[in-house]
């Protein structure tokens, strides 16, 4: 961790880290995309007991850890890569959009918006701020621990084709 905070880009003010099965699928995760884009560091953790001590530990050294699976990611301080490149859909569209996608999925998640972590996805589930960490969630139900998932948000990324294309189908038909 000395080496991490040593080697952080300026303007990132906490430890990005994602945890999960094993490093290779995490290297693969779309919740990367973002941190990737500016060049920033992530720790990944494969080990179970990671989701046990990162919470208990809170920060290091003052750096306080931040999953990037939970909540909403602001990497707008780091230098680096600003806006995702190419067409975005229009505000108004992906409102429309997004509107449509909750009533579809109903009670399936608890939220759907805009997603600042995406560059190449079309699509990712995170947790909510105060949430459980999806990996942590996945470990207690596996042990019987929690019950139904806690709501998961939709994250739409307004640049990928599918979603582009997806809002261009969600336009009221013309008359």
């Amino acid at each position: 961790l000395d080496d991490y905070v040593g080697r952080m880009k300026e303007g990132q003010e906490t430890i990005l880290y994602i945890s999960g099965d094993s490093v290779a699928a995490l290297r693969t995760s779309p919740q990367l995309e973002a941190a990737r884009a500016k060049g920033v560091e992530v720790v990944l953790l494969e080990d179970a007991v990671d989701e046990f001590w990162i919470p208990a530990v809170g920060d290091y050294k003052g750096k306080k850890f931040q999953s990037l699976t939970k909540g909403a990611v602001d990497l707008s301080k780091v230098a680096g890569e600003a806006e995702p490149d190419g067409p975005q859909v229009a505000e108004g569209d992906l409102g429309r959009l997004i509107a449509k996608v909750k009533l579809a999925l109903g009670g399936a998640v608890k939220d759907v918006r805009p997603s600042q972590r995406l560059r190449d996805s079309a699509v990712c589930l995170v947790a909510e701020d105060s949430g459980i960490d999806l990996r942590l969630e996945r470990f207690l139900r596996q042990h019987s621990q929690v019950g139904a998932a806690s709501g998961r948000i939709l994250e739409l990324n307004p640049g990928h084709a599918l979603i582009r294309k997806m809002a261009e189908l969600a336009k009221p038909e013309s008359a």
